[in-house]
């Protein structure tokens, strides 16, 4: 899915010729469903230790969770590869924020819909078979 941000993500490219690093907003972005090792991966990166019962105990945050997998379903930013870094992801506007947010959102609802697309037409076949 093509998503257009309105502030952009800031990116800085190293020159190798010693004539200074390059700043640049990139606005392009392309985001897609995550698979399951990028979920686990997620998930893995959202665990924070807390104290519970005289221990420590891995708890896995929500808020990290969402930015964890909203990053990784961001598979391109211009011409780069994605995932967006959090620090990357902190320097955007709320505004691309919000517009991430949405995207994001249409996607899992058409992953969502698929699911049930293929599910419904196995039922479709199964009871047309009887």
């Amino acid at each position: 899915m093509d998503v257009k941000l309105e502030d952009g993500v800031e990116y800085t490219f190293r020159s190798n010729q010693g004539d200074g690093d390059r700043k640049e907003k990139i606005r392009d972005l392309i985001l897609a469903p995550l698979d399951g090792g990028s979920v686990i991966a997620a998930q893995l990166e959202s665990e924070v230790p807390i104290y519970h019962g005289g221990g420590l105990q891995l708890m896995t945050s929500p808020t990290l969770m969402g930015l964890n997998v909203l990053r990784r379903q961001v598979k391109k930013v211009g011409d780069l590869n994605g995932p967006l870094t959090i620090d990357q992801l902190k320097q955007v506007s709320p505004r691309d924020m919000a517009i991430l947010q949405i995207a994001a959102e249409k996607l899992d609802e058409a992953m969502a819909n698929t699911e049930g697309l293929a599910s419904r037409g196995r039922n479709e076949t199964a009871q047309s078979a009887g």
